[in-house]
């Protein structure tokens, strides 16, 4: 028996619906965050949870800003990432080791933060709370930088950070200082299933 020239289709029950350009018109609303990776040691993707950035979106690509009552920095708003298919949060974490992306149940230990439309930085620039650069991700259309409420005890010693941590996505979402992979598309999505 010879099976030639068979391929496998998997059907795609989400697509992408309309990018996001301020944070009220999402918050609290149920979204897939997209990196906009430029190279193959930076790709694009979808967040997945602590998966692999993702091509498609999965059910595991949902995520609701949920805004935190009385909770503020710098003038501006602190959120918690909830995964919708876990009901987890995004855990908190200093950032200082490019740390695990990893999540909780807990909204005590979840990462609180700022979510601010990305100001284009160039290298050797020092960051801020919403600081991008476009060395590894594509800054051609309105995106977010996930800032962490709190900054870092002590500054980086390798970086232009004076303690700002961020979500970031190299193939995986991380914990990072770094402002070169730190912006988030955040978009609606259509259903397409039948």
């Amino acid at each position: 028996l010879s099976l030639v020239g068979v391929t496998t289709a998997v059907a795609q029950d989400y697509k992408r619906g309309e990018l996001y350009t301020e944070v009220s018109d999402f918050e609290g609303k149920t979204v897939v965050l997209y990196a906009p990776g430029t190279s193959g040691d930076h790709p694009a993707g979808y967040m997945n949870g602590k998966n692999t950035l993702s091509t498609q979106i999965t059910d595991s690509c949902f995520y609701v800003f949920e805004a935190i009552d009385g909770k503020t920095v710098d003038g501006e708003q602190l959120y918690r990432l909830k995964q919708v298919s876990s009901g987890l949060y995004v855990k908190d974490a200093d950032g200082q080791e490019e740390d695990a992306f990893e999540l909780t149940a807990s909204e005590a230990e979840a990462f609180e933060m700022t979510v601010m439309p990305f100001k284009q930085i160039s290298a050797g620039e020092m960051c801020s709370r919403n600081s991008a650069s476009d060395e590894k991700q594509d800054l051609s259309e309105v995106g977010f930088v996930l800032c962490r409420g709190e900054k870092a005890e002590e500054p980086f010693s390798d970086t232009t950070n004076e303690g700002y941590i961020y979500i970031g996505g190299v193939d995986v979402p991380f914990i990072s200082p770094y402002s070169d992979t730190n912006v988030w598309r955040v978009y609606a999505y259509e259903n397409t299933k039948g």
